[in-house]
């Protein structure tokens, strides 16, 4: 039996290792890559994997992780207990290492859900990233787009129907039925969204206006969301107090909101006076 630990445990040990290293990279890619909305639109990939599959990577190692972390504990168990006791009595007893781990986690646990720096930088960090691969030209012209038919893309969008398929054609795209997926399309025609919807509306015009709240706003902080409207920061701050709602371009247009028990298209309504 001792012989049998003996060769598992460096089986077990390098697969701790070596899926702790491909969940903590897998992680690292997630913080930087854009929203859905905009790696589905514009057929977003890093390393030539897309969003999807890099969460389908992240997903799994963790939970390989998990096993092996469990599975390594075990095997260590008798050690692990040793933690526990304590050094002269050889009683079980909180140590301090494990009083200060917990400490530090529930501080984690507690400054994250309550926005305290440094934690609140860190997730202003992940939106500013995440929200700057969103380009002016590459918005969607209502959200998921990608999932949505042809028809309904084009009565959605306020273009005609018939000049969209017609462009298509010329461009030696054929349209099987108005009912196609929009997002099965492009693939259809090695190309992303965002690039045959250019092709499908050519010169044509919407009939709508276009929104005055950029889409994933919630998400912006409130400085990336001045910077795409054109308005200034400190105008925009000035505003918010008129309102008694206290921000920093560093917060979240969504937490600001949150506080001040409005909706992120209120605060772009208040910020815009």
């Amino acid at each position: 039996m001792a012989n049998n630990k003996t060769s598992v445990r460096p089986f077990v040990s390098s697969m701790t290792a070596l899926t702790f290293l491909a969940m903590a990279f897998t992680g690292c890619i997630l913080y930087v890559t854009p929203p859905g909305r905009v790696a589905h639109w514009t057929n977003w990939k890093m390393l030539g994997l897309m969003k999807e599959q890099w969460g389908a990577l992240h997903i799994c190692f963790s939970l390989f992780f998990v096993i092996f972390s469990i599975i390594h504990l075990i095997l260590n168990w008798k050690a692990m207990l040793s933690y526990l006791k304590n050094r002269m009595t050889r009683k079980f007893a909180l140590r301090p290492c494990w009083v200060s781990s917990l400490v530090i986690c529930i501080f984690i646990s507690v400054g994250t859900l309550n926005n305290w720096p440094p934690f609140a930088q860190v997730m202003a960090i992940n939106d500013k990233v995440k929200n700057s691969w969103e380009q002016a030209d590459q918005v969607a012209p209502v959200p998921h787009a990608e999932l949505l038919t042809l028809k309904d893309l084009a009565q959605k969008a306020g273009i005609e129907l018939e000049p969209m398929i017609a462009n298509l054609k010329a461009a030696g795209i054929e349209v099987a039925s108005p009912d196609v997926i929009f997002g099965d399309l492009a693939k259809e025609n090695g190309m992303a969204a965002d690039k045959l919807y250019i092709i499908a509306v050519g010169e044509l015009k919407s009939d709508k206006p276009a929104a005055s709240a950029p889409m994933g706003m919630g998400r912006m902080t409130l400085k990336q969301l001045c910077e795409k409207q054109g308005i200034e920061l400190d105008k925009a701050i000035e505003n918010l107090k008129k309102e008694n709602i206290e921000a920093t371009g560093d917060m979240r247009v969504k937490a600001i909101a949150t506080a001040g028990d409005l909706k992120p298209v209120d605060i772009m309504g208040i910020i815009a006076k």
